[in-house]
């Protein structure tokens, strides 16, 4: 990619945006000559059971989605950052 790219994506879930993790933004902008960018799913350390953050890509036609266009991050009472991070 010669320019930057907007990725929309939506989001659901068992956890809480904005209470067991923060809140996260409409989109991401994944740089150029870049082929992905991380988004963080940050707890909050309200998380009392297993919950879940699903993202899945929205398409366009300023890009391809491949095979894999959803990740799920499983946040877990004590979750630190390092399990956060899903590639998009």
């Amino acid at each position: 990619m010669s320019s930057s790219i907007t990725v929309n994506y939506t989001v659901s879930c068992t956890a809480v945006p904005g209470s067991q993790y923060s809140t996260l933004p409409a989109s991401v902008i994944i740089a150029a000559n870049q082929t992905s960018t991380n988004l963080l799913v940050q707890p909050t350390g309200a998380v009392t059971t297993a919950q879940t953050v699903v993202l899945t890509l929205g398409g366009s036609t300023n890009y391809y989605l491949g095979a894999y266009s959803q990740a799920t991050v499983t946040l877990l009472p004590g979750s630190s950052l390092t399990n956060s991070v899903p590639s998009i």
